[in-house]
């Protein structure tokens, strides 16, 4: 992956972080600010990132909502859903999978998933449907709008 996709999050990431603490600092009395800008940061950055709890676990309930505003979560989509598209020619299966179980680029709500643990004949369909037309090129979308949640932030 290039480096100037690192970059371009780093960035954005600052970006949302420099607007969150004038945010911040506008809206807080002076004593508290220094302490609130960190707490938001933290909450927003380290518990709330998209990975524990998943984004396909926070799906249609308000931790998806609080994890639209966590600047880590859409960084860690962006970076990735960019880093998967250059294995997917090896390791497809596996990585529709990852992204099945994380949430990411809506793979979650394309397969099925009848909530047992075994395999169902429903589920390992529509996995080599997904499959045979699958690929990571396809989630551009989804890297595009991280960027823009990241700028917008």
């Amino acid at each position: 992956m290039a480096w100037s996709t690192y970059y371009l999050v780093g960035l954005l990431v600052c970006w949302w972080t420099s607007g969150t603490a004038y945010l911040v600092a506008a809206t807080l009395p002076p004593s508290t600010v220094l302490m609130s800008g960190v707490f938001v940061a933290l909450i927003m950055g380290a518990f709330v990132q998209g990975l524990t709890p998943t984004i396909a676990a926070g799906r249609g309930t308000f931790l998806e909502v609080l994890m639209g505003l966590s600047y880590n979560r859409w960084a860690m989509e962006a970076l990735t859903l960019s880093e998967y598209r250059h294995y997917q020619d090896n390791l497809r299966n596996v990585l529709i999978m990852l992204a099945k179980g994380i949430g990411l680029c809506g793979v979650d709500v394309l397969l099925v998933d009848d909530g047992l643990d075994a395999v169902s004949p429903q589920e390992a369909l529509s996995f080599l449907r997904l499959q045979e037309s699958f690929t990571f090129e396809s989630c551009q979308p989804y890297i595009s709008d991280a960027y823009m949640v990241l700028f917008g932030l």
